[in-house]
């Protein structure tokens, strides 16, 4: 989700749950608390959607984006979780053995 935010915000643009949701292809139920605890954490700011950029068809939206000076700092934690991320190993499976019968 992380990723998601700096990538928008690296396009100059805020990212608010259903899209993150959408591209990441989980429940926004699940993303939007996500966004809420890192926000939580200090790592992102967000603000509501205003009066003018509202359409009024739709619940408002909350964007996000990282909070001013912590895009490299983000990137770094982002490296480093993939670094500590184990790759998973295939094992061959067992050979069948075979009985004898009687």
């Amino acid at each position: 989700m992380l990723a998601a935010v700096l990538a928008n915000h690296a396009r100059g643009e805020e990212t608010y749950g259903s899209a993150v949701s959408t591209e990441r292809g989980m429940y926004p139920a699940t993303v939007i608390p996500i966004l809420h605890r890192i926000e939580v954490l200090g790592w992102l700011t967000s603000r509501v959607e205003s009066d003018d950029e509202w359409p009024g068809d739709r619940p408002r939206r909350r964007y996000y984006r990282p909070v001013p000076g912590y895009d490299a700092r983000i990137r770094d934690a982002l490296a480093e979780a993939d670094r500590r991320r184990p790759l998973p190993t295939l094992a061959p499976l067992p050979a069948k053995r075979r009985t004898n019968p009687g």
